[in-house]
């Protein structure tokens, strides 16, 4: 980790976990976190989140 990194508290990875929920631009995510990109990106994957999409399959065929 950088010496000038400043840690993740509980509540940064609370609102972090919020934002990919409900699905937040990834440039929202960085100014209301006060990190960068790369910060985000790297503390989604260390808490196992995914920014992809995922289209609801309800009601689809999917076996095509």
């Amino acid at each position: 980790m950088p010496r000038n990194a400043k840690p993740w508290t509980q509540k940064a990875d609370d609102i972090l976990k919020r934002a990919v929920f409900e699905g937040w631009s990834l440039p929202v995510m960085c100014e209301t976190l006060g990190r960068t990109q790369a910060a985000v990106r790297a503390r989604a994957y260390v808490l196992g989140l995914s920014f992809r999409l995922v289209a609801p399959t309800k009601g689809r065929n999917v076996s095509k």
